[in-house]
Order: structure tokens, then sequence, then C-alpha cells
């Protein structure tokens, strides 16, 4: 069985029957997103639920250091 960070990426980190879950989460690989607060991504950086989010979706870094999402969220904090 192959472990996948999120649902929203084809990202395979491991086979969790040949290697430890622990092993396969403790790469740098899997852990590159970690670090990346809600408050550094374009729109979510604006919603009330960020600090409580539990969003999926990989973030995408443009060239001036701010992340992004290709697919938008079902919340809008601009209309709610």
């Amino acid at each position: 069985m192959v472990f996948q960070q999120s649902p929203f990426t084809n990202k395979v980190f491991g086979d969790i029957e040949a290697k430890s879950l622990l092993s396969i989460i403790s790469n740098q690989t899997f852990q590159e997103y970690w670090n990346i607060p809600k408050d550094k991504i374009e729109v979510c950086k604006d919603c009330e639920f960020r600090y409580v989010c539990n969003d999926g979706r990989i973030p995408l870094k443009r060239d001036d250091e701010v992340y992004y999402f290709e697919e938008s969220c079902t919340y809008d904090p601009y209309k709610n």
C-alpha cells in the first residue's frame, strides 16, 4: 500500500508495507509543506478560519515567495 501526503497530489512517498510509517514521514520531501503557514498563502491569509483549517491541498510558490492554490477553496472569506 503506497502512502500519499494528500489526495490532491499524485506524489508517493513510500510503501507502508515495505517501510515504517515513521521513516516515510521523516523524509524531508514529505515534510517540505509542513512549515508553510496559512498566513503566507493567498486567500487563506484573509480567512478567519486559517488557524483551524485542515485543508489538504498542496500550495504552490510564486516567484515573490507567496504561496497559492490552483484549486479554489469551498469557502470564500471575501463573501462570507
